[in-house]
C-alpha cells in the first residue's frame, strides 16, 4: 500500500533530525492513509507530489524553494559546497536562473568578461534541446526518453517540450548530484497521460541507469537517449566514449541519439576554460568535432548531421551568436 512506503519516508525524516518536518509528514500520512483507503489508484498524481515532498525532506530536512537565489546555504546537506563554484548552478546563473549561490555568480560574472558569448552559449545549447525533442516528438513519433545529466530544472526541460507536443510521452532524468535531488520535484510533474521520473545514478553507471529507467519506459520500444552538453564532465575521453556506445547497444532498433558537447570558441575561450577547471570546480573538457563525432560511429545522423548547434535545424527562435559554441546531432539506432 502506498501508505506504508509514505510511513517509511516520515520515519526517514525523524531520523534525520527533522522534526517539524517530520510532524509534517506524519499529517500527510494520516491524509494519504485515508485517501488511498477512498479512492485507491485515483490518486497517483496527488500522492506522487506527497512523496516528492517527503523525499526532499530526507534528503535536506528543509525545502528549497525553485525561484530563490541561494544565499543562506545554512542547512544544505554537507556534500553540497556552496563556496566552491559548481558547474550546473553557473550554468543555471547564465541561463537567468535563480538556483545558485554567490560563488557560482562570481565564477559565471568572471568567465563571462572573458567570455562576452558565453550566456549566448549556453542559451544556444538550451534552444538545441528544444528544437530535437521537438523534432523527434512531431517529427519521428519517438514517445521515450532517457535524459542523463539531468541538471537544474530550467525552462523547456525535456519532459515540458515532449508533453507539450505529446502529452503521453514518458520522460526520465538521470542524475547523481545532491543538489539536483533537491529539486527533484520540478523535474516529475507531468501530464496526466504521460510520465515523468527520476534516476538517481551516476550516468557511468550503465546498468543502474537502466534498470531504473525500465521502471518507466519500455526498454522494448525506441527510446531518445539525451545527452546535452554533459559529456565535458567525463575528463577521461575513452570513458566518454565508451558510455555512449554501452547505453546505445542496450535500446531498441528505432531509437536515437540526441547528443552534444561544447567545444574551443578560440584560443581566449580555451584558456578561460582551463582557468576554471583548476579552480577546484568540477571539470569540464572542451573537445573539437573532430574528436566529439566519434560519438555518432555505426549510426544514422539525420540531416544536418552533425554540425554546430545553432545550425541544427534553426527556427525563428534560433540564435546565431556563436557558432563555435559547441556541436550536436541527432542519429537514429539501427
Amino acid at each position: 500500500m502506498p501508505y506504508q512506503v509514505t510511513r517509511r519516508l516520515t520515519r526517514a525524516a525523524a531520523h534525520s533530525g527533522a522534526e517539524l518536518i517530520a510532524e509534517a509528514a506524519a499529517v500527510a500520512d494520516g491524509w494519504a492513509t485515508l485517501v488511498d483507503t477512498a479512492f485507491g489508484n485515483e490518486t497517483v498524481t496527488g500522492y506522487r507530489m506527497l512523496l516528492d515532498f517527503l523525499l526532499r525532506c530526507c534528503v535536506s530536512s528543509r525545502q528549497v524553494k525553485r525561484g530563490t537565489f541561494m544565499s543562506e546555504p545554512t542547512k544544505l546537506p554537507p556534500e553540497i559546497d556552496t563556496s566552491v563554484a559548481h558547474s550546473a548552478r553557473v550554468y543555471n546563473y547564465w541561463l537567468g536562473g535563480k538556483d545558485y549561490f554567490p560563488a557560482d555568480k562570481r565564477a559565471g560574472d568572471a568567465y563571462r568578461a572573458k567570455v562576452p558569448l558565453i550566456g549566448a552559449m549556453a542559451q544556444e545549447s538550451r534552444d538545441f534541446l528544444r528544437r530535437t525533442i521537438s523534432y523527434l516528438v512531431r517529427d519521428v513519433g519517438i514517445r521515450q526518453f532517457l535524459d542523463l545529466g539531468a541538471g537544474l530544472p530550467t525552462d523547456n526541460n525535456t519532459h515540458e517540450v515532449a508533453q507539450r507536443s505529446a502529452p503521453d510521452s514518458r520522460v526520465v532524468y538521470v542524475d547523481h548530484d545532491p543538489l539536483v535531488l533537491l529539486h527533484v520535484h520540478a523535474m516529475r510533474t507531468t501530464t496526466p497521460e504521460g510520465a515523468t521520473d527520476y534516476v538517481l545514478a551516476d550516468m557511468r553507471d550503465t546498468d543502474t541507469v537502466l534498470q531504473g529507467a525500465a521502471k518507466t519506459l519500455d526498454m522494448t520500444k525506441p527510446i531518445a537517449l539525451v545527452s546535452n552538453d554533459v559529456l565535458g564532465h567525463i575528463v577521461d575521453w575513452d570513458e566518454a566514449l565508451s558510455l555512449v556506445r554501452r547505453l546505445v547497444e542496450r535500446l531498441a532498433s528505432g531509437s536515437y541519439l540526441v547528443l552534444s558537447h561544447s567545444t574551443v570558441a578560440d584560443e581566449n575561450h580555451r584558456e578561460v576554460q582551463e582557468e576554471y577547471n583548476n579552480s577546484g570546480a568540477i571539470p569540464y573538457i572542451l573537445r573539437e568535432p573532430s574528436v566529439t563525432v566519434a560519438l555518432f560511429e555505426g549510426l544514422e545522423l539525420v540531416e544536418p548531421g552533425y554540425t554546430s548547434l545553432p545550425r541544427w535545424r534553426p527556427d525563428a527562435n534560433t540564435g546565431r551568436l556563436s557558432d563555435r559554441a559547441g556541436w550536436g546531432g541527432v542519429a537514429r539506432i539501427p
